[in-house]
């Protein structure tokens, strides 16, 4: 049977890393949905910061959980305060919204830092509160799958990214 490879999450991980890099910036975020990464996730976030010449883990490419208001504000103000983040990625268009929202009551300084989300929602084109995101054609995705079930060449798929 046909195998289908969606390499989004690895695909988005190494764009970023590149767009960030080749833009100067050296205080990158990635913004989770859970508390802490799984240790998968530092694996693979490692190893697409190394590619770019980047340290994941460090000043230049850390990360902070979605709830850090309610669970880690320690965090959000080594971060963001102490650190100066200037871009932020999220794999959630909502969950970036929703965050800077927050980030930029806290730390207005925030406000106008580089974003990148993922799915090309309506929250990530809000007139006035646009950021870029990576949008993912499911129709082809789905399309190719049910048409080349049959095939044994893996067939890949990667976000695009639409930039604001």
């Amino acid at each position: 049977s046909k195998m289908f490879i969606f390499n989004r999450h690895n695909a988005v991980r190494m764009k970023l890393c590149r767009r960030y890099s080749s833009k100067g910036h050296r205080r990158i975020v990635f913004l989770s949905h859970d508390k802490e990464l799984h240790s998968f996730k530092v694996k693979q976030f490692r190893k697409a910061a190394e590619i770019v010449g980047m340290e994941f883990g460090s000043p230049e490419f850390d990360y902070c959980g979605r709830f850090d208001f309610e669970f880690n504000p320690d965090r959000l103000v080594r971060i963001f305060k102490k650190n100066k983040a200037t871009a932020i990625f999220s794999r959630s268009d909502s969950i970036l919204f929703e965050f800077m929202s927050k980030l930029s009551v806290y730390f207005p300084e925030t406000a106008g830092m580089d974003r990148i989300g993922c799915f090309n929602s309506l929250w990530s084109q809000i007139p006035g509160k646009e950021f870029s995101s990576f949008a993912i054609d499911w129709e082809l995705a789905w399309k190719q799958v049910i048409a080349r079930q049959n095939e044994q060449d893996p067939e890949w798929f990667s976000a695009k990214l639409i930039e604001r």
